[in-house]
């Protein structure tokens, strides 16, 4: 683009191993000259009548570097789809490192609701 900004969108379809496809799915990177980049995601159903799903999310790994953490969404603790209400949809801060909740059994750690932007 003119304004050095450079944008690329994926298209594509998913579904289980030997299925027919479930859904459309699109992902579009904005990269800036400033270094930022805008991520958009969208699934749509390709098909009526589809069983209970598993989640669909994105997972962005980072250089380890990178040890602060600002988002504008549920917090200031971690928030499930099962349990986002006790989330006040807010601005948060704080260390990657604060992020992570000790479970007894392993599982993900620190999930953000309804994030409408993360830096």
């Amino acid at each position: 683009r003119e304004d050095g900004t450079v944008r690329i969108q994926v298209e594509g379809v998913v579904g289980a191993r030997g299925e027919p496809p479930a859904f459309h799915s699109m992902l579009a990177y904005t990269l800036f000259s400033s270094g930022e980049v805008h991520l958009e995601g969208a699934v749509e159903p390709k098909k009526e009548g589809l069983p209970p799903l598993p989640r669909f999310g994105l997972e962005l790994r980072m250089p380890g570097g990178y040890d602060q953490l600002s988002w504008l969404g549920r917090g200031p603790h971690e928030c499930y789809s099962d349990r986002k209400e006790s989330g006040k949809l807010g601005l948060y801060a704080g260390t990657v490192e604060e992020q992570f909740v000790p479970y007894i059994k392993p599982q993900e750690n620190g999930n953000k609701s309804e994030v409408r932007w993360a830096a």
